[in-house]
């Protein structure tokens, strides 16, 4: 069960299945983590859980697993501003995995933005398909009716 719980952080619109979404969700969530760790070895279970927005318990189960996978190594360092003294080090099999997952990321987030600016393509064709039929239109609209107001678009549409 606890699985589904890190899973179900994240819905993902446009994917087959639950089981993908929850697959998915859990890859995100071993990347942050890696990610976070590779950058700050010495954070507290509860700043790394902080700074990804998830719940500590969340980050100590992802942490364990890392652990039993050999991906992570913990060790004590009395210098550390963690109180246990722990030290989160990433082993030559977390760095290969955070390397693939990192892969994997950049995959879906280049998706993602081509379907967003798909949407918006869309969008600002159907707005401009209404603003066409407005003005060809527009001695049949009430004259208590302002003209829609236009939109400022802060990048380029292809």
């Amino acid at each position: 069960m606890r699985d589904d719980l890190i899973g179900r952080a994240v819905a993902c619109p446009n994917h087959k299945s639950l089981n993908s979404n929850i697959r998915l969700n859990k890859d995100d969530t071993r990347f942050r983590v890696l990610n976070a760790l590779a950058q700050t070895p010495d954070a507290t279970q509860r700043e790394i859980a902080s700074r990804l927005g998830l719940s500590v318990s969340a980050v100590n189960y992802v942490l364990k697993a890392l652990v039993e996978k050999g991906q992570v190594k913990v060790e004590n360092f009395t210098a550390s501003k963690n109180k246990f003294g722990y030290v989160y080090l990433l082993t030559p099999a977390g760095v290969v995995e955070k390397l693939h997952l990192t892969g994997a990321f950049i995959q879906r987030k280049l998706a993602e933005r081509q379907r967003i600016e798909a949407e918006i393509d869309e969008v600002l064709a159907a707005r401009e398909a209404d603003r066409l039929w407005a003005e060809t239109n527009a001695d049949t609209a009430s004259p208590s009716q302002e003209q829609a107001p236009t939109l400022a678009m802060p990048w380029t549409v292809r």
